[in-house]
């Protein structure tokens, strides 16, 4: 089967999310806001990003923790070029790792480019486009890869239980896409922005996964304190902290 996650390896797709979707991402900001709540007092010195992206996640990390080594890991070497550019100023206490979640060795080359384990692990709208199988080793992984008492914070798209309520969720995104174009425009027209949301979240359905269950795989790997600090229809942020 044909993995959902390699158009973004092309420049288009991510020039149209950038640019003409993430910024229309039904309360965004309030989730990173929920992220940092839940990090507040931890004051991380480590941290590591999978699926960075272009930073974005890494960067309000340092706005709040200016002294954190970060690891950046993606496996979108263009992602990885515009996160460079994104936190330059950073870069001396940044490194950024070329890796495939989806692969066995990602841990070795985050422990290798980094601290051998981290206060923090993050990510954002990057593990939902693995199957059930590679979710549960991202996780295993993420547990051993945490210093005790450190935290796991996933942002991420989730399954609905029921498809009126992925219908709902989806159409929800559009408008917020429609109102998103309107105020501010975007890569090309909005029927085609439009478009490729819909062909993308037909593709990423199928491996989507509740909230709910994710959080079981968190419990049973050892994670405590596991919760979903905020939903709203598809769009969740989860996660749990290692035991000291």
């Amino acid at each position: 089967m044909r993995r959902v996650d390699e158009v973004w390896k092309h420049e288009e797709q991510i020039r149209v999310f950038l640019e003409g979707i993430r910024g229309a991402i039904p309360y965004f900001e309030d989730q990173v806001s929920v992220m940092m709540r839940i990090i507040k007092g931890l004051a991380p010195s480590s941290f590591l990003d999978l699926g960075c992206g272009d930073g974005i996640l890494a960067e309000r990390i340092l706005c709040e923790y200016p002294e954190a080594r970060g690891t950046l890991l993606d496996f979108s070497p263009l992602m990885l070029e515009k996160a460079r550019a994104n936190l330059e100023g950073a870069a001396p206490a940044m490194d950024f790792v070329e890796a495939d979640l989806a692969a066995s060795d990602w841990p070795v080359k985050a422990a290798l480019h980094g601290d051998a384990a981290f206060d923090l692990i993050v990510s954002s709208y990057a593990i939902h486009h693995q199957g059930e199988k590679v979710k549960k080793s991202i996780y295993k992984a993420v547990h051993k890869l945490l210093n005790p008492g450190g935290l796991f914070i996933n942002i991420d798209h989730v399954a609905s239980t029921e498809e009126r309520i992925r219908d709902i969720s989806n159409n929800f995104f559009i408008e917020s896409l429609r109102s998103y174009h309107e105020a501010q425009g975007g890569p090309g027209d909005f029927g085609k922005v439009r478009d490729i949301f819909l062909q993308r979240m037909a593709e990423e359905a199928p491996v989507l996964t509740t909230v709910s269950s994710q959080c079981t795989w968190l419990r049973e790997l050892g994670f405590i304190e596991v919760d979903c600090f905020f939903k709203v229809f598809e769009l969740a942020v989860f996660g749990g902290r290692r035991p000291r």
